[in-house]
């Protein structure tokens, strides 16, 4: 095999029948008998074990091949997966040696068996690359699946020659026949439906889920836990095995196990035993998906049904909103995103379409995370369910971890045995999740806390400071222990370590100790690094703190003073917290100079901060009250922070749950607010004879924030307006009125819409007063704009000929458009005028063309251009044009809403492009109204639109096109803010 890899072509293939040892055979060869020359990256499929999609391969090659090739990678898809096997190939080659890819099991890849989706195969390596070595192993049948191209060099692998099957595998595989035929002969008429249950589910099922599935038969006896446990543990051994993923949950061992227990059982009681797993299933659904689900349901259930081909009940599991939600506390968000693109493929109606985008951005929408400090001040202060709820927030697995080590450090600090057990138990849950944080894609979910990147050593930290040396041993002899990043939580644990295992102790501290040396001595090395890691070993053990001082006395002998950093060295030192005895003057004279230039330039810094912050606010165009707001929030959150940390040092319970609970209240305030609600409030308003009449009252319920509340309320105003409901209209005007007039000083911009509004009722008056502060004057300039932009669409609404007539004349720089508006406009000016257009389309096309990815509204014009001239499918190819899904989004929405007669109004808070393009739009609704016909147009522009970031832009599109889209898309919301208040 070695010589195969060095010398052989670029594919290899181990091909053998079932139960031969191919497995045993590679995993062996990769973690023992690889050439030291030899990169190695190895992926084992493995039939329901959650390894057996393309998906799963997909991740988990981008993210070893960005960590091999020395980057991060922010997406992660085919294209970026080919590109990275050329650029690991040659960064092995670079390094003079080769990279050996092993990919077992292609025979037990989901896909290929039952179709809709790529196979492993096809994402291999599409030619073999200078350096390369791809070993693949599977059986003689089935063969490759038909999405491998007929050149893919793996077609033509070199088979390795003289492999024979493993005696001792063939005997397993009778043995394991064997003891499956045995259990099936018990007596005991359970033991045959946990056998089914484990045959029928796509995945992993623990000894609690199989207990309530032998309950749903509403027959006795129901195995007691203990009898279970022993018949999972005994001759069962051999037949079940762990799922990967779920380390206690159960499989069966073998794809031949599933399909001998499958004939044993026969298709009558499959049927039964299914119906009753869908019995189960919907009782946790109703219940709306407890924290109790078990994880198959949320996870592996989707695949039984996809394998049986139930398709509409698939569909509804795979949209379910509460389902995606608890995924992701579960630390499975990538899996929640991935049945959404599931759901897609499946079946792309614009109903599902828009859930599912509405379920997208709510679910990847980042949610302010409580500070770790309050977590272990929860815990100290005895609310540990609240804080580990809290510590699992997060959605990546590396966060979770360190949240949890924070929790138990709180426990830590209470000296009571019930503490100390919930510390134990919290560091293995900890311990759990960075483990399962290795398997991490970050490209799908990056860390959101910072400082994940160590989060084993830390958590074996933890494990050790809470009685458990053996778990604490066993992590840190799988990492690097002397990489940057790991050296203070290495030292420390070895510290804990120094009584229950004195050698394994002494022997990381002996690693640490030749790192320091090759870091002190080598040309490639860091001095930074070798002073860090002496200081620590100094503070781990008193023993070794002498000469650990006198090395560094040394080291700041050798170093030339021109070339040293002692910045860099005496930071170094600082990082390893708790290092309390007195340093050699040398020590001193490295690190007293970096402390006071490190600390001036914090306090700098901090001191600098809230001014920039003010600054950057008001040159983005917020008002000076939100921006006093703003800061006033975050000066009283960090008031309660302090609060906190004082009456914990006290030890005044009562009060410091007071002071939580005001601080929860304020995180959950700072919850981001959907921004697409206001297209909600259009949609849900335009859509009322379908959807009832309980819009105000939901709009009030799910716009929190006071000024969205106000745009909300005026959008549905407008619609309502449009529709001839003038009461309906005036109602919520009014109300939005009143909320204005019940802020201190109302956002001009909110000012602005309610003026707009009481103009489209006709009411001048009224529109008058709310029309922005002028202070006598018409203002000029920059400060101008949201006056005369206010000012024409009060005109739009109280007199719409004459607006048109003033934005077609001379006065065009006067309203704010950009120079592609004003362009577009000419072209629109001259139609009007009954001058051909074709020249000067022409050279728009002609500039537009070069232009597409830097200005997009020049695209999004034309595309409305060509629809007033009478050519949709011309303007639907514009739209399509334009590169940037967003701008693509708008453009789609945009030419849809005009073909729909969807009426437009002018944007006075828009960007300068989004309120040009409101100007053309409202130009065209009035000038040159489309006619019916463009249903099938229509459709699929908004299914384009529902594919990008912008699909909120076809709601109002939808309330007259599709109204149950409409209603999916509130449905979704709805139970997302009723979950997030059942939360907090």
């Amino acid at each position: 095999m070695q010589a195969l890899i060095r010398t052989g072509p670029g594919y290899l293939a181990l091909v053998a029948p079932p139960w031969a040892g191919k497995t045993a055979f590679l995993a062996t060869f990769a973690s023992s008998h690889a050439a030291e020359d030899v990169d190695l990256i190895a992926y084992f499929v493995r039939w329901r074990h959650g390894t057996d999609r393309a998906e799963a391969f997909l991740q988990t090659m981008v993210s070893e091949l960005s960590r091999h090739v020395g980057r991060r990678t922010n997406r992660a898809d085919q294209a970026t997966l080919f590109g990275l096997y050329e650029e690991a190939a040659r960064t092995s080659v670079g390094r003079g040696r080769i990279l050996c890819l092993i990919v077992d099991g292609l025979d037990e890849d989901a896909e290929a068996r039952i179709g809709g989706g790529p196979s492993i195969a096809s994402l291999l390596p599409p030619q073999p690359y200078l350096g390369l070595r791809v070993l693949v192993s599977r059986r003689w049948h089935p063969p490759l699946s038909g999405d491998v191209p007929r050149d893919h060099p793996i077609r033509g692998a070199k088979q390795i020659p003289g492999f024979r099957p493993s005696p001792e595998a063939g005997v397993l595989r009778s043995t394991a026949l064997d003891d499956l035929a045995a259990l099936f002969e018990d007596p005991r008429g359970w033991v045959r439906e946990i056998l089914g249950f484990l045959a029928l589910a796509a995945g992993g099922l623990s000894e609690r889920d199989l207990i309530q599935l032998v309950e749903t038969g509403g027959h006795g006896p129901v195995p007691l836990p203990f009898d279970l446990q022993r018949l999972l543990r005994s001759v069962a051994g051999r037949v079940l095995g762990s799922a990967d993923l779920e380390p206690d949950t159960f499989v069966l061992a073998h794809e031949e196990l599933y399909e001998a227990a499958a004939d044993n059982l026969g298709p009558k009681m499959l049927t039964q035993l299914t119906r009753r797993l869908h019995v189960w299933a919907d009782h946790y659904r109703d219940e709306r998906w407890p924290e109790s689900t078990p994880v198959y349901l949320l996870h592996h259930y989707q695949e039984l049904l996809r394998e049986t081909g139930d398709l509409d009940r698939w569909i509804d599991f795979a949209l379910d909103h509460r389902r995606l939600l608890r995924l992701t506390e579960r630390g499975l968000p990538d899996v929640a995103l991935a049945s959404l693109d599931h759901a897609t493929e499946a079946t792309s109606t614009p109903a599902v379409l828009a859930a599912v985008a509405a379920s997208r951005s709510l679910l990847t929408a980042q949610t302010p995370l409580v500070p770790r400090e309050v977590l272990r001040m929860l815990s100290a202060a005895g609310d540990v369910p609240r804080a580990r709820a809290l510590a699992l927030a997060p959605a990546d697995p590396a966060s979770k971890a360190v949240r949890l080590l924070e929790v138990v450090q709180g426990l830590l600090t209470v000296q009571s045995q019930k503490a100390a057990d919930q510390a134990a138990d919290l560091a293995r849950e900890a311990a759990a999740w960075a483990e399962r944080a290795r398997r991490w894609n970050p490209v799908t979910v990056p860390a959101e806390e910072l400082d994940a990147e160590a989060v084993i050593p830390r958590a074996a930290v933890a494990l050790a400071a809470t009685g458990q040396p053996e778990p604490a041993i066993h992590m840190l002899r799988s990492i690097e222990i002397c990489r940057p990043e790991h050296v203070t939580a290495v030292t420390e644990a070895a510290t804990l370590l120094r009584e229950p295992d004195p050698a394994f102790a002494a022997w990381l501290l002996d690693e640490l100790t030749s790192e320091a040396e090759y870091q002190a001595e080598s040309a490639e090395g860091s001095p930074a690094l070798a002073m860090h890691i002496w200081a620590t070993v100094a503070r781990a053990d008193p023993g070794r703190s002498a000469p650990a001082h006198r090395r560094i006395k040394e080291f700041s002998q050798e170093l030339d003073e021109e070339s040293a950093d002692p910045a860099a060295a005496g930071g170094s030192a600082l990082r390893a917290p708790g290092l309390a005895e007195p340093l050699p003057e040398e020590v001193d004279r490295l690190t007293n100079g970096s402390r006071r230039e490190v600390r001036n330039a914090l306090q700098h810094e901090l001191l600098e901060t809230p001014t920039r912050v003010e600054q950057e606010l008001l040159a983005a165009g917020e008002g000076p009250e939100k921006v006093r707001a703003l800061l006033t929030e975050v000066k009283e959150t960090e008031q309660l922070l302090k609060d906190m940390k004082r009456l914990s040092a006290l030890g005044d319970s009562a009060q410091l749950r007071r002071c939580l609970d005001q601080f929860m209240k304020a995180a959950a305030q700072q919850r981001p607010t959907a921004v697409w609600l206001p297209f909600l409030s259009q949609g849900l308003v335009g859509a009322c004879d379908d959807v009832g009449d309980i819009h105000l009252s939901f709009l009030e319920g799910m716009l929190s924030d006071t000024p969205l509340r106000i745009r909300g309320l005026a959008s549905a105003a407008l619609v309502h307006s449009d529709a001839g409901r003038h009461d309906d209209a005036l109602r919520c005007v009014e109300k939005a009125a009143g909320i204005a007039e019940g802020m201190s000083t109302p956002p001009p911009s909110e000012v602005s819409v309610i003026a707009q509004v009481f103009a489209h009722l006709g009411d001048a008056e009224r529109a008058a007063q709310w029309m922005p502060q002028s202070h006598g004057r018409r203002p000029t300039g920059t400060a101008g704009i949201l006056y005369r932009r206010t000012a024409l669409a009060v005109e739009m609404g109280l007199n719409p000929k004459s607006a048109v007539t003033r934005i077609l004349t001379n006065n065009m720089s006067q309203i704010g458009l950009t120079a592609s508006g004003i362009d577009v406009l000419e072209a629109l000016n001259r139609r009007v005028a009954g001058s051909r257009t074709d020249a000067q389309i022409t050279r728009l096309e002609s500039t537009a063309r070069a232009r597409l990815g830097t200005d997009p509204l020049i695209g999004t014009g034309l595309s409305l251009l060509h629809a007033i001239l009478g050519d949709p499918e011309r303007a639907g190819d514009w739209a399509a044009e334009l590169p940037d899904s967003a701008a693509r989004g708008v453009a789609q929405a945009a030419l849809a809403g005009y073909l729909a007669g969807v009426p437009a109004h002018l944007d006075v808070t828009a960007s300068e492009d989004l309120w040009t393009l409101s100007v053309l739009r409202v130009l065209a609704h009035h000038l040159y109204p489309a006619g019916p016909g463009h249903d099938a147009a229509v459709r699929n522009l908004v299914n384009g639109v529902l594919g990008t970031s912008s699909w909120y832009w076809a709601l109002p599109v939808l309330s007259r096109a599709i109204p149950e889209a409409v209603r999916r898309v509130a449905y979704v919301l709805d139970e997302h803010e009723q979950a997030e208040r059942e939360r907090w």
